[in-house]
């Protein structure tokens, strides 16, 4: 798809469920301005909304978190604001899970991929907005230091570290901001060299 067609299509998404979310962003190759993106990547962390279940022995109210996402999208697919997604390359059905929904908006392909705890926003909205050559050198830039990503988070000698936004990510990394249209193969080959 055209750029144009993917970032008019990714904002509309995002007005879609803003609502249900309580931090929601475009990502991947709308986010790095590609010319033809050939999908919509959206993250976003659910909105969540306490709900009493009952009452516990002393007559106190029990409460539990429910997550007002995921149910709205599933009533977006059964009222055909999205579609079922494609089967993946090994013929599975495709994912509408509690982290990651591959669905179809108008005819094009959707990813939305969902921030929940261990998972933190700045690796997963890292990795969703770099091209895969990038992602991939970045998941192992850290290993002389003892750096993994694990769950979508940064563990350092097995110690999970706090990355809020991006910036903590590179910064863990010591590596500068790299803004997200330069997240492709040629800045990897870049930072390769350098790193």
């Amino acid at each position: 798809m055209q750029y144009e067609v993917g970032l008019k299509y990714a904002k509309e998404i995002v007005e879609i469920l803003r609502p249900y979310t309580s931090r929601i962003e475009i990502a991947g190759g709308i986010r790095r301005q590609k010319a033809e993106p050939h999908d919509i990547e959206i993250v976003c962390v659910p909105a969540f909304k306490n709900t009493e279940t009952g009452q516990d022995v002393f007559g106190e109210p029990i409460f539990k978190q429910q997550n007002l996402l995921r149910p709205f999208i599933i009533s977006c697919l059964r009222d055909g604001i999205f579609t079922e997604g494609e089967s993946d390359k090994l013929g599975r059905k495709a994912s509408v899970g509690w982290r990651y929904y591959r669905l179809k908006y108008k005819g094009e392909k959707l990813d939305i991929f969902v921030v929940l705890p261990p998972a933190q926003w700045g690796v997963l909205f890292m990795f969703r907005t770099g091209d895969a050559d990038f992602s991939h050198w970045l998941m192992s830039s850290g290993w002389s230091k003892g750096i993994r990503f694990i769950e979508a988070g940064v563990v350092q000698n097995n110690k999970r570290i706090d990355t809020p936004e991006e910036e903590d990510v590179f910064q863990v990394l010591g590596l500068p901001w790299i803004d997200p249209h330069e997240r492709n193969k040629e800045k990897t080959l870049e930072l390769s060299k350098n790193f």
